[in-house]
This record gives structure tokens, sequence and C-alpha cells, in this order.
């Protein structure tokens, strides 16, 4: 029977993207929403519209922190103005010690039959959220993907400050072959107001990488500046195996350090995120007049992704604004 099963879902994956793509949603609505639902309410963790995200947002520009070795290359007057604005982080970010506003993760499992060695990324994330979960306690936390059953995953071991302005955002499904198949993706989510800003949201864009639930987030409050730092993308070298700053995590090593990011190799279901991030600045930012950069020119997605002119990087230049009051 799990042949017979194996064999039609074979044959359903192979469907034209307009007949495969209703589909999946159907499934993925019974097979996950239900169960995050349940999940997220057993835990008690809040709807991500629950927060009011225009009366918290307090800049025109916002930085999008990755966790690249060009982060240890950032100078200490840029530095300054990033700290003056609003600040979107995620995943390892954590064991840098600046605490941003925003900070975004996936209940990743601990064991997965089709992700074969979770184990120490899961061991190193939930470590790093333990020892900063106090630090963290008034940052903006958004969780994604929920897992369905009784295993290990972030989620369920969460110490009890982390909890405190923790929400959860649904990411509907996105499936994508190819990049024509991708930008018909973004371009149907965009129809649906999935893009939109708002004040209060429920859905949160993700394909790929939590990088783009972040993006995903900048967008929904309406940034007109979005600065991407840290995503070299070019290797697996973290700015936390610099031995002279991150001397207890510089031996860290999740995946192999010279191979190129996992992210940007192409697979039979997944595009690039190079490409992927060209498809969202070309059909989401540039027609609402949103300005992508990327913080170090050597970045895999320079010159491809500008980078930001000086100017943003003098103080009181980037916009900063007063939050919205009731």
């Amino acid at each position: 029977m799990e042949e017979f099963f194996s064999a039609v879902k074979r044959q359903v994956q192979k469907l034209p993207l307009a007949l495969f793509f209703p589909i999946y949603y159907a499934w993925f609505s019974v097979e996950n929403d239900v169960w995050a639902a349940r999940l997220r309410r057993q835990l008690d963790i809040p709807p991500l519209s629950d927060l009011d995200l225009l009366r918290v947002k307090g800049s025109e520009t916002v930085f999008i922190l990755g966790s690249g070795q060009s982060i240890n290359k950032i100078t200490p007057q840029r530095w300054e103005v990033i700290k003056a604005n609003d600040t979107i982080a995620l995943n390892n970010w954590l064991v840098h010690p600046f605490v941003p506003k925003f900070y975004c993760f996936d209940s990743a499992p601990r064991t997965s039959r089709s992700e074969p060695g979770l184990e120490a990324g899961y061991d190193f994330l939930l470590k790093n959220i333990w020892s900063r979960a106090t630090d963290y306690r008034r940052t903006i936390k958004i969780v994604s993907n929920l897992r369905r059953g009784k295993g290990c995953q972030i989620v369920r071991e969460l110490p009890s400050e982390w909890r405190e302005n923790l929400y959860f955002g649904r990411t509907p499904p996105v499936v994508a072959r190819t990049k024509s198949e991708f930008t018909a993706m973004v371009r149907y989510y965009k129809a649906r107001g999935t893009f939109a800003q708002l004040s209060r949201s429920r859905n949160l864009f993700k394909y790929n990488s939590i990088l783009v639930t972040c993006l995903s987030v900048a967008i929904r409050l309406g940034y007109r500046r979005i600065v991407l730092c840290g995503v070299d993308l070019s290797s697996n070298h973290y700015f936390y195996h610099d031995p002279h700053f991150f001397p207890e995590t510089a031996e860290v090593s999740l995946a192999p350090r010279e191979e190129q990011h996992d992210t940007v190799v192409a697979k039979s279901w997944l595009v690039p995120i190079d490409e992927m991030l060209i498809v969202i600045r070309d059909e989401i930012l540039q027609p609402s007049g949103i300005e992508l950069y990327v913080e170090s020119t050597s970045s895999l997605l320079y010159p491809r992704i500008a980078s930001p002119p000086e100017s943003m990087f003098e103080t009181g230049t980037a916009g900063t604004i007063e939050p919205r009051r009731k």
C-alpha cells in the first residue's frame, strides 16, 4: 500500500503547476494547518495577527541580519546606523551580542527522514535560544512551520522567558520547480494580499529559507528600504566562526564550510535563493517603490542586488520615524 501511494504521489507531482498546486494546497490545509493551529493553541502561542505591526514599526529602513562572515566586517559607523533603525534577525544570529527588534525562526524538528543530519543544527539553535532567552524578552519573535506530531521540535522546548512577545506566523504553501513557476506563485499570493502592508497579518510568504520570512515581515511593515546584512551565500562560513570574536563557537560546523550555501544549490523542488530574491524584488518591491540592498559587496547577490549608498550610513539619514500611536 505504501508503494502504491508513493507511485500516485510521483504522478501527481508531474502535473502542471495549475493542476498540482490546488491539490497540494488542499492537502496542506488538512494535513498541516489543522495540526499547526491545534499545537499553537496547546502551547498558548498567539497568532501574528494579534500584534499591531505598524504600531511597533520605528523606522523607514530595516536591516535584515543574516549570519554570513561579512557581519564581522561591518564598520562601527555603519553599526551605529543599523542600531538606530529597525532590525530583523534569523536563526543563529542569537550568537551575536546585538539584540534585534524582530527575530524569525522555524520550529524545526530534531530528526527527519527527508532531511538527515538535523540534530547538530537543532541542538545548536536550541542551546542559543536558552542562553539568550532573557536578553530577547522584549524582542518580537515570530515562529513558523509548526510540525505535525509529538516528536522533538523547537517550539516544544522553549524556555518561559522566550515565550514573551512570541507569535506564530502562518506560511501558506509555495511550490515551484522552476523560476517561472516561482514567479507564478509570487503573483498568485500578491493577488491575494499576502504582500500587502497591513497592521495585522496572519500570513507570511516563505520559500526556501527563513530569510524570505524576514523579507515578508519587512514588506508587510511597509519599510521603504531593506538592507540585507550577512547574507553572503557563497559558503558556510558564518560570523561566529571567527576565533577572535567568537572563540566559543569557532569550531561549530553544521555544514562543510567551503561548500556553497545550500539555499543557492538548485534542486528539483527548490529554486535557488539568489534567483528567487530577484523575482521578489522585480515583482513585489520595485512596483511598490521599496529599495532592496545587500550590505556587503562580497555577497553572492552583488551586483545583481546593489549595495546601499554611503549616504545611508550617515547618522540620521536612514529614515528613523516615531512609532505610530493609537
